[in-house]
């Protein structure tokens, strides 16, 4: 059996989930292909896309809303051809909307996938019960389809492939005074470092508060300016590879996200990928997240991140051993995928 995922690939230090996703397909005997430059020749048994906004990635599609639009029109095309034949579409929903939009362009761009793309999808793939709650609040066009539970996949076999690296501007830092909490990843407003690091900054204990990611030379300022000359924090303020993440998050006792809005985190799931446990606000896909894996390992708060909030985590860190991440097995999920892609319908 052959699909169409769109988009079918990331670029390295992206996040691994396509990867992961389409490797563990190609087990099951799926291939995935990219979306065709002409729809109406896909011989595809399914087309499967996940970001709305993704016609709107890369370098040409972000600065020229024309090649946006014109490969969102193909995802419509290709979808409207497979729903007149029978054939699945599937979305899966990473997010209820994007974080931000470069243009208002864009904006329109996404606008329209919701209103023409949105209708088309007979299968919903929801990453938790929450999500599936939230999405059919959010979308009205979603009212003709199936709405599927299939978790997110685990990143243990992705990071265990790699040789970790510590960054060279933390290699002269002393890590064995207190516990070393780390975030790492895309630097951006709604993650609230800024309001993480103030909240930090009331602990008692000695630590040491890491992190590391490439953003906005505003979001890179604020973040700066919360830290000042406080010797507890390192800052990497550049785009880090996947092996550098591993050998910050295993230097880490704990990961910490200070979200003010999230619904899935694939970030979140790949800490706890790397066996360390993760503080994070009691958000989207992460309370069901906690039902799985134990509060021990997924330590959620209420309303806003607090120095107390954290002193108390820190108090009752878990063991440094792995974790069972079984629900979240890659070869599971694919299986889940598989069986929509080929007939539609309950996966499990």
């Amino acid at each position: 059996m052959s699909i169409v995922m769109a988009p079918a690939k990331t670029r390295k230090n992206d996040n691994p989930y396509l990867s992961i996703l389409t490797k563990s397909l190609a087990e099951q005997g799926v291939t995935v292909k990219s979306l065709p430059i002409v729809p109406a020749w896909s011989k595809a048994s399914a087309l499967h896309v996940h970001w709305l906004e993704f016609p709107q990635w890369g370098r040409s599609a972000s600065r020229l809303p024309f090649w946006a639009t014109w490969r969102m029109n193909r995802v419509i095309a290709l979808a409207r051809r497979n729903n007149k034949l029978g054939r699945p579409v599937l979305w899966t929903v990473h997010n209820l909307r994007p974080h931000d939009f470069k243009n208002e362009a864009h904006k329109a761009i996404y606008d329209t996938m919701c209103r023409e793309f949105l209708p088309l999808v007979t299968d919903v793939i929801c990453m938790s019960e929450t999500v599936r709650d939230a999405a059919r609040d959010a979308f009205p066009e979603l009212r003709n389809a199936r709405f599927q539970i299939i978790r997110h996949p685990h990143y243990k076999d992705h990071f265990a492939r790699l040789t970790p690296r510590t960054p060279p501007e933390l290699e002269a830092t002393n890590l064995t005074r207190g516990p070393t909490l780390g975030t790492f990843g895309m630097l951006r407003a709604y993650k609230a470092i800024p309001d993480t690091i103030r909240a930090m900054k009331g602990l008692s204990r000695p630590f040491t508060f890491v992190i590391a990611g490439s953003g906005a030379m505003a979001e890179i300022s604020a973040i700066q300016d919360a830290i000042g000359d406080d010797a507890r924090f390192v800052f990497i303020p550049r785009r880090v590879s996947d092996e550098e993440i591993l050998g910050m998050t295993q230097a880490c006792d704990l990961i910490v996200f200070g979200f003010k809005s999230i619904l899935n985190s694939g970030s979140v799931l790949a800490a706890l990928s790397m066996n360390r446990p993760v503080l994070a606000p009691n958000l989207g896909a992460m309370h069901d997240l906690q039902i799985d894996l134990g509060a021990d390992w997924v330590n959620l708060y209420e309303g806003e991140m607090t120095t107390e909030v954290i002193e108390n985590v820190l108090r009752d860190l878990p063991p440094k051993t792995p974790l069972d991440l079984s629900p979240y097995d890659p070869s599971r999920i694919s299986s889940q995928h598989a069986v929509l892609m080929q007939r539609g319908g309950d996966p499990t």
